[in-house]
């Protein structure tokens, strides 16, 4: 299809730049509709709906030709174009798609950071995300065990927000399933602990062969000792869920430094491990329910935590 020689709205009479009204009014439509909320996608899927002519008796529009006229500064004038909308309403559409690009980058980072730690909960593989599948997010274990999902990011995002709420909401949710021992001893402590038993029941045992003994036994022991982490790291992750719970979002600070794993059920079930040992797995209908009320939400949280 040819591309149009003058913007759209705009023709030429007796070789001077004039505003076709029927168009204008759609230009203004666009930035209307777009400052109100609307997607690019959407707007154009309306206007292909209703068979607005673009250009040539093409009725087909796209996300670009939409976006091509709200950032087209001659709608305002420029280039000695008459103008059609005003300034305050160009700058308020353009704020807009900047802010959308903003939140593209940081919705683009936080799932480069989830490819990193999310991980087949079946063989414990690290998943594989493909994008240009149908158009479709696919996540795939690449380790033959068919535990592969048409699941979108926004869907995973649901889910780690439905294990939040949970671990938020449930007094035990975090409480690390981990085995707490803090001590192991050796064979060796055992020979150290019988000779100090030997020394003792001697008539005349001897302080300093004895105070050695004892010295070298408690050192073992010390070294047999198993600093238990989940129990120091369950108050700091209480906290941080508790702020991730209030705020509504799922925020990079919080993936990096409260989880440790994020995990894919076959059932689309989706589980968040936390650095404190501790698996919270959200609800199944809370991921898609989460999916569909956090969209939009966590798009705005994105834009925010990118300024």
């Amino acid at each position: 299809m040819a591309n149009r020689m003058i913007s759209y709205g705009y023709g030429m009479e007796s070789g001077k730049l004039v505003v076709i009204d029927s168009e204008a009014e759609i230009v203004r439509r666009v930035f209307r509709e777009y400052i109100e909320g609307k997607l690019l996608q959407e707007i154009a899927d309306e206007l292909t709906e209703e068979g607005v002519e673009f250009y040539l008796e093409s009725r087909l529009w796209n996300k670009n030709k939409v976006f091509r006229i709200i950032e087209n500064e001659k709608y305002i004038g420029a280039g000695g174009y008459p103008a059609i909308i005003g300034l305050e309403e160009y700058q308020k559409a353009n704020q807009r798609k900047s802010a959308r690009g903003n939140q593209k980058i940081a919705l683009d980072a936080e799932v480069e950071y989830l490819k990193k730690i999310t991980v087949c909960a079946q063989c414990g593989k690290p998943f594989y995300r493909r994008t240009k599948w149908k158009n479709r997010e696919k996540w795939i274990c690449p380790n033959g065990c068919k535990n592969d999902k048409y699941i979108s990011d926004v869907e995973v995002f649901g889910g780690i927000l439905s294990a939040i709420g949970m671990a938020a909401t449930q007094s035990d949710a975090l409480l690390s399933k981990e085995e707490v021992v803090t001590y192991y001893p050796t064979q060796e402590i055992m020979r150290y602990t019988n000779e100090i038993g030997r020394m003792t029941n001697q008539p005349a045992p001897s302080f300093m062969a004895g105070k050695k003994v004892i010295l070298e036994c408690a050192a073992l022991k010390f070294q047999a000792c198993r600093e238990n982490k989940a129990a120091a790291y369950t108050e700091f992750v209480r906290r941080k869920v508790e702020q991730e719970f209030e705020s509504g979002k799922v925020s990079m600070d919080f993936l990096t430094v409260a989880v440790s794993q994020v995990k894919i059920y076959k059932d689309g079930a989706i589980g968040v491990v936390f650095v404190n040992g501790a698996e919270v797995i959200g609800k199944k209908e809370g991921v898609t329910n989460a999916a569909k009320g956090r969209n939009k939400n966590r798009s705005e949280s994105a834009v925010g935590k990118a300024k």
